[in-house]
């Protein structure tokens, strides 16, 4: 009888479990289908496209089906699409009910180019008249950044502006790795290809840290040519601000040394925006967010046409494991697919990658080898497209990049741990037998004999060597000038264009424009590859990863990285054309 009742206990809880379970899901597939199903959104006359631009901003946003129902527009843990903030800027161009735009900066994640990107956008949404007022808080960095583009910048009484020069930090883990009594065994090429340094060092090397302040330099050089374009100031004004550590003097300072207009509070912002629409209310404007305005159907000088261009996005790390990046065989795909679609007459590959995969890589410059041969192919870089990410951009017909793009990093690595320092103290041994000499190749839980250490390094310089033939041919440069600069160092885009690694300055749409130009194109339409995919698909992935990365986010902070940094490297496999280093710019 005992038995019985824990048997019927544990059916119940099992039932109730499961009954929970099924209840979230189906409110959740209720309210992903009814998003889908949301009518068309309607502007009002009058209205402000309200870009509060916060989160981490992404190459492509795909359609979530659970992020609406997690986070609201004020969640700054929710992603923006680089392809949705684009879109809507050139719809609101072109819409007579849309007066101006209201630039609301938060925090939010991305790099230089990323920013760049929007700033062009703003600028092309200027030239008709319409106005752009920019405001917040707080700016941070690339927020201020961004709000330069705008007409006027304003800041609140009590906020503070944070421009303070670039840095770029590292976090090593050799002497952790000691402790533990864990070995790296490191098989490189190139004198630049630091990636394996947190393993090995606990500090930069000499060349990493050489090309890391040319790097910084460059980019710090960039950003101040563009802010002091849009503010109509002297870089010396911006450099004087970061090196005395102005952002915690009086915010008055920002005001009389040009960087800001002019300090208002909420109230006033408001009235000027009425007042910029016409409006006598003093209640707000007719805000529409760009999360709703997506949604509304607006008609531009974009006519439909058969002819398309592709415009193919690589995205996130080569096959490293991870959701969302770059898997080379759907790439790969992709890439077949507009090759060999009649009605595809270019393709553009947006890329945004550090790279991974050595072999990934190949497969995907394959069929762009194979595509170049009949439609023009354009490579736009982001925000970095290094070591793998320059792999697959080599072969392009034009490289276009921005000053502030990460590049080159031309080099291969690979890594072998040896665990038996750690097993041994733990007191756990090994022993085994095997048919020959090398079955056992890649054991972690022993030291490796020289002989299978000079296998492994000729392997890596094999694969060095294949890079640098693919570079060298995609370049029209021998393999000699590829090499001398290569050695895994990595380049700001401004040099990168000097030593020929990319062909020329700009964005999405000057790629796109050259793309119609060289297929002989009048008229076209975008399509997007890879496809997204279906309804039901997406909240499966999305139920497995989008909640608990969240979540991790949340209750490790700052600490997250460190653990993405540990996972990311586990799930590492085959030789790697990976960029050196992590470089986060705030």
């Amino acid at each position: 009888m005992k038995d019985f009742f824990k048997y019927v206990l544990a059916s119940f809880t099992a039932l109730f479990v499961f009954s929970i379970i099924g209840f979230l899901l189906t409110l959740m597939v209720i309210g992903g289908i009814a998003a889908m199903g949301e009518k068309e959104v309607q502007v009002k006359p009058n209205s402000v496209l309200n870009l509060k631009i916060q989160g981490q901003i992404v190459e492509r946003k795909i359609d979530n089906p659970i992020e609406d129902l997690i986070y609201s527009e004020q969640d700054q843990i929710r992603m923006m699409g680089l392809n949705e903030i684009r879109s809507s800027i050139y719809k609101a161009k072109f819409d007579p009910n849309i007066k101006g735009i209201y630039l609301n900066p938060g925090l939010f994640s991305c790099g230089i180019s990323t920013v760049d990107e929007i700033k062009d956008y703003i600028e092309d949404f200027k030239t008709t008249g319409k106005f752009v007022i920019a405001y917040s808080g707080n700016y941070s960095q690339l927020g201020y950044y961004l709000a330069a583009s705008a007409d006027k910048v304003y800041m609140n009484p009590q906020g503070m502006l944070e421009l303070r020069g670039l840095s770029a930090n590292y976090t090593f883990f050799k002497k952790a790795m000691d402790k533990l009594g864990i070995e790296a065994n490191i098989f490189k090429v190139g004198k630049y290809k630091s990636a394996i340094e947190p393993f090995i060092n606990d500090q930069m090397s000499q060349y990493s840290k050489e090309q890391s302040e040319v790097l910084v330099n460059s980019l710090w050089g960039t950003l101040k040519d563009r802010l002091a374009k849009d503010r109509n100031i002297t870089d010396k004004v911006l450099d004087d601000f970061a090196q005395e550590g102005m952002m915690l003097s009086n915010q008055e300072m920002t005001v009389s040394s040009g960087l800001i207009d002019d300090l208002k509070y909420t109230d006033q912002i408001i009235a000027e925006l009425n007042d910029s629409c016409g409006r006598k209310e003093t209640a707000e404007p007719n805000f529409i967010s760009l999360q709703k305005y997506t949604k509304a159907n607006v008609k531009t000088d974009k006519e439909y046409s058969r002819n398309k261009i592709a415009f193919i996005y690589a995205a996130g790390g080569i096959d490293d494991g991870s959701n969302d990046g770059i898997k080379s065989g759907e790439l790969a795909a992709s890439i077949r697919k507009a090759r060999t679609d009649s009605t595809v007459k270019a393709i553009v590959l947006r890329v945004n990658s550090p790279g991974g995969s050595a072999y990934g890589s190949e497969q995907i410059w394959r069929e762009l080898e194979l595509a170049k041969e009949g439609k023009p192919l354009i490579v736009s870089m982001g925000d970095v497209a290094a070591s793998g990410g320059y792999y697959i951009s080599c072969n392009a017909h034009t490289i276009l990049a921005r000053p502030s793009t990460i590049t080159g990093s031309i080099g291969i690595f690979g890594m072998i741990p040896n665990f038996k320092g750690l097993t041994d103290k733990i007191g756990v041994t090994f022993d085994g037998v095997k048919t020959n000499e090398y079955a056992d190749l890649m054991s972690v839980v022993r030291p490796m004999t020289q002989s299978e250490k000079n296998m492994l390094q000729a392997w890596v310089e094999r694969g060095y060597n294949t890079f640098l033939t693919r570079c060298a041919n995609g370049r029209n440069k021998t393999i000699e000038e590829i090499n001398e600069i290569g050695q895994g160092r990595v380049w700001s885009g401004e040099d990168a264009k000097n030593i020929d690694l990319i062909d020329k300055f700009g964005g999405v749409n000057d790629a796109i424009n050259l793309a119609a130009e060289m297929a002989g194109l009048e008229s076209y339409r975008l399509v997007e590859l890879p496809e997204q995919k279906d309804f039901f698909q997406q909240l499966i992935e999305d139920l497995s990863t989008q909640v608990k990365t969240s979540m991790l986010e949340m209750r490790m902070g700052e600490n997250y990285e460190i653990y993405k940094t540990l996972i990311h490297y586990k799930g590492l496999s085959g030789l790697q054309a990976r960029m050196p280093y992590e470089l986060n710019i705030q």
